[in-house]
């Protein structure tokens, strides 16, 4: 990925990056919270909690610092370099419960608040990767615009458009965060009717409410948004309220 040359920021991607560094603060905090060094690779290869939470603390660290830098550098190969951390940082290599690394407030006995923190950390790492990319991407389009390399006749209508994405992908994640987390709770009463006892060990089942099922469903969810945007669905849909209009 070659490092890309910007003019200095204009106002609008001051604002986003203003944004990001905040999100970027709660993300690593909700990271090493929400990421135990249990289950984690450096656990089952050192067989050390103590060297695994090492490991896994300079990880997060090391995110949000390529994060930082990348942002204010406006260098997508640091932001990369940060998305990629924070994935490995939040793989489980042994199915469980979710748990925290440091229960300060007492969130791990109830369910509903560990529900809310896995659904807050999805919510905040995707803003976060679309607010880092509309740096980048709005960068490029200002250069382009006061370098004359393009002409754009509604920029207020490309930043609409950007804005409504930003809304749409956060909502997208908890939602689906949300809904894998309680599936436990949802799937039973249409079981029940058939098998009560099936519905009730699906209720106290780890799997399903295990990371594995949240890494799963947010993987489908970015394909099912990659196959929309590669058929170039949502460009059809314009032009077909266009003409309708």
């Amino acid at each position: 990925m070659p490092k890309v040359k910007f003019l200095p920021a204009d106002k609008m991607v001051q604002t986003l990056q203003l944004a990001a560094y905040a999100l970027l603060v709660a993300l690593g905090i909700l990271t090493y919270i929400v990421t135990p060094p249990q289950g984690t690779m450096w656990y089952w290869i050192f067989s050390s909690a103590g060297i695994a939470e090492l490991i896994q603390t300079m990880l997060v660290a090391t995110s949000v610092g390529a994060g930082f830098w990348g942002t204010f550098r406006r260098d997508p190969r640091w932001l990369l370099t940060s998305y990629i951390l924070f994935i490995v940082s939040a793989l489980r290599f042994a199915s469980s419960k979710v748990s925290l690394s440091n229960d300060w407030f007492g969130f791990a006995d109830s369910p509903t608040m560990l529900t809310i923190l896995v659904v807050m950390y999805a919510v905040i790492l995707v803003m976060y990767f679309e607010l880092t990319n509309g740096v980048i991407r709005f960068s490029m389009l200002d250069t382009s615009i006061r370098t004359n390399e393009v002409y754009v006749m509604n920029v207020k209508r490309v930043i609409g458009k950007y804005h409504r994405s930003l809304l749409m992908n956060p909502l997208i994640a908890g939602g689906l965060a949300f809904l894998v987390l309680s599936v436990n709770m949802i799937l039973p009463i249409f079981v029940r009717p058939f098998s009560a006892e099936t519905a009730m060990r699906m209720e106290d089942s780890v799997e399903l409410i295990s990371v594995y099922g949240v890494a799963l469903g947010s993987l489908i969810v970015f394909l099912v948004v990659g196959a929309v945007f590669a058929a170039n669905i949502p460009l059809r849909i314009e032009r077909w309220r266009e003409n309708k209009e």
